[in-house]
């Protein structure tokens, strides 16, 4: 009776992996050159295309559109008294149709006087 070896007999061909592992290290230095010619390419292009956008020197420096508020505590000063003068004054709402705006202390006298209108009844005419 012939013995059958359990193993393997014969060696894996060292040829076939020496020249998938050339080939392989081949395809990776290709890889990483032409990247780097991509990237050197794609770069001039970008900074090509930034100094043909060179704003002329009378253009604004700043950013276009929206801007920061770079004043916050003054801005929301000056939007208060504007806010504050507006319930404080007289003046026109809507002039073509008569609706006007009075002062917010005259509004809630003239409330507190004649009450809240009700629903379906023409309001009173206001006395001035």
């Amino acid at each position: 009776m012939t013995a059958h070896p359990t193993y393997e007999v014969e060696h894996t061909p060292l040829r076939p992996l020496i020249l998938f592992a050339v080939g392989l290290f081949v395809l990776i230095g290709l890889a990483v050159v032409t990247a780097y010619f991509m990237t050197d390419y794609f770069l001039g292009q970008r900074a090509a295309e930034q100094r043909a956008q060179v704003a002329p020197p009378s253009a604004p420096s700043g950013p276009p559109g929206p801007r920061l508020q770079t004043e916050a505590p003054r801005d929301l000063a000056a939007y208060q008294t504007a806010e504050d003068e507006l319930l404080r004054s007289y003046g026109w709402m809507d002039a073509a149709h008569g609706r006007v705006h009075i002062p917010i202390d005259r509004a809630m006298q003239l409330l507190a006087e004649r009450g809240l209108p009700q629903a379906g009844r023409a309001p009173e005419e206001i006395p001035r």
